[in-house]
């Protein structure tokens, strides 16, 4: 339990740093959440000490906590509960709220950073990224990819990636996972056109509206040198209406047209 040791360690030595009675209060709500087992309550009682501490400053303050809820995901991993998901999800809560350095704590179970859960490693280069080190965070990055291509169970952990690159804002990175997937000519059918739909929306949003209407031709027309992926076929088996894919896939024209002035 490498993470549980070390935020061990962290926190003695900083458990006689804190002198102030609200921070005081508040570690001893935490500690008080622990005895119950509630895990979900301990974790936002963590991530709201660390914000609360990032923004009075106390930066040291903040990393024991984020130590200890490293730590937590690690000790529930051992009871068979999900660890890399969470502590991807912390790291990137933790970043955006001031605090990237949290990534090298990760260094007591990964040395160097050399993470080869995809997903994970991801979020530890949004971190590098934020916190300036954009050579670590792009090589990281491309680690990521590569694994993310021999990550077991398909297609269900590839598109969840996307989207949490998405919602953490890491747009290129999005893209670039998103083509790759579509790209990928072992992909069904089914599951290219919903990838598809998802990737030109988020093109949409970022204002891509050509390149967002291109995504959606190969959902309409089929892809080439394919069988049986007519719109009519596969749409039906999303309980989607295929009309629904021609009407975006036209209105992101219009509204590359606007852009250029048409």
């Amino acid at each position: 339990l490498a993470l549980v040791e070390g935020s061990a360690a962290v926190a003695e030595e900083s458990d006689t740093e804190s002198t102030d009675p609200d921070e005081e209060n508040a570690a001893d709500a935490v500690a008080a959440l622990d005895i119950t087992g509630n895990s979900d309550a301990v974790r936002d009682m963590r991530r709201c000490l660390c914000a609360m501490q990032v923004q009075a400053g106390l930066r040291d303050a903040a990393l024991v906590q984020a130590a200890r809820l490293f730590g937590m995901r690690d000790a529930a991993a051992s009871r068979g509960a999900g660890r890399d998901a969470a502590i991807a999800e912390d790291l990137v809560w933790l970043t955006e709220r001031g605090l990237p350095e949290a990534v090298h704590l990760l260094e007591r179970r990964w040395p160097g950073l050399e993470i080869d859960e995809p997903l994970t490693a991801y979020a530890a280069a949004v971190a590098l990224a934020a916190a300036g080190d954009r050579r670590r965070s792009d090589a990281l990055a491309e680690r990521a990819r590569d694994r993310m291509r021999l990550a077991p169970g398909g297609f269900p952990p590839r598109i969840r990636t996307a989207l949490r690159l998405v919602r953490w804002g890491a747009v290129e990175w999005a893209i670039r996972d998103y083509d790759a997937l579509l790209a990928d000519p072992a992909l069904p059918a089914e599951e290219f056109a919903w990838a598809s739909i998802l990737y030109s929306e988020f093109l949409h949003d970022q204002g891509r509206q050509d390149r967002a209407a291109e995504v959606l031709e190969p959902v309409i027309r089929g892809r080439p040198g394919r069988v049986g992926e007519e719109p009519e076929r596969v749409f039906p088996r999303l309980d989607r209406d295929p009309r629904t894919a021609t009407s975006r896939m036209l209105y992101f024209k219009a509204c590359a047209a606007a852009d250029r002035g048409a």
